[in-house]
């Protein structure tokens, strides 16, 4: 379902198979949307969001950690009358995760 949530150019960037791969022992909690904002490019807005992740390590950004603290600026655009995420970004002066444990 995750990634039906994506645009087609982001599902082009994230071939299914890899992003399942990626994805498959993670687990998320605690979003937090911080704000929305209008995105550089007409029709497109950008949220900010956090949560926490846990997932096994080796499907871990660092390969190591089981837990993560995220930080990324979502830019959503609308297609067939819904908003989908057509990239995902560390927000501007922020590490884009934190180990968590």
């Amino acid at each position: 379902m995750a990634w039906s949530e994506l645009s087609s150019a982001d599902q082009a960037a994230n071939p299914y198979a890899q992003f399942a791969a990626g994805e498959s022992s993670t687990t998320i909690q605690n979003v937090y949307l911080h704000g929305i904002a209008a995105g550089s490019q007409p029709g497109t807005y950008v949220a900010e969001i956090t949560f926490r992740s846990h997932q096994d390590p080796s499907q871990a950004p660092n390969h190591s950690d089981s837990c993560d603290d995220w930080t990324l600026d979502y830019t959503m655009i609308q297609s067939s009358g819904r908003w989908l995420i057509d990239s995902a970004n560390a927000a501007p002066g922020v590490p884009e995760y934190q180990s968590c444990g």
